[in-house]
């Protein structure tokens, strides 16, 4: 497994990874018809170019020896919500797997590279939100050193949902 910066020329196929992975991510917590019309409606095409466009935004692909890609990473540099309290930091916007690739090491690698993209930039926190109900993301990432540190809400079509607002140091490196 290799991770390499993501070009406009991935445009497609990180449009692809976002939209199966995110409904891979939420099938069982909600309805599967809503859930695919939210991802296509809030991942198209167009977003994507726009967000690799972006120079606040950096985007890695996980890309395994046979030449698919079970996963991405991106990062965001932009003013954190107020309850980041820690130095220069950074979003870890997106850690998105195919769900075939989970407990397999891709999510560490991925982590990995978000930690050099940070130091890279010269950003000392990372911080990131996520869903109160994704058990296992918040699991994955409490194994990695974030701590809680507020919420901000999430609006999914009319139901106000809530994200959990975590950060860590940059610096605590990968354990």
């Amino acid at each position: 497994m290799k991770i390499r910066r993501a070009a406009a020329a991935d445009a497609a196929l990180l449009t692809e990874l976002t939209v199966s992975t995110f409904i891979e991510a939420y099938q069982e917590l909600l309805p599967r018809p809503e859930l695919t019309r939210f991802s296509k409606e809030r991942f198209p095409l167009a977003a994507i170019r726009e967000e690799l466009a972006d120079a606040a935004s950096s985007f890695f692909l996980a890309e395994a020896a046979d030449g698919t890609a079970p996963g991405y990473l991106k990062m965001r540099l932009h003013p954190a919500p107020a309850a980041v309290k820690g130095p220069s930091p950074i979003e870890l916007s997106r850690i998105y797997l195919r769900r075939s690739a989970q407990g397999r090491g891709v999510g560490a690698l991925l982590f990995r590279q978000a930690l050099d993209c940070a130091r890279g930039l010269g950003c000392r926190t990372l911080w990131l939100s996520v869903w109160e109900k994704n058990e296992k993301a918040l699991g994955f990432y409490r194994k990695l050193g974030f701590r809680e540190i507020g919420t901000q809400g999430f609006l999914y079509y009319d139901d106000r949902q809530t994200d959990l607002l975590l950060e860590r140091p940059v610096e605590k490196g990968y354990n």
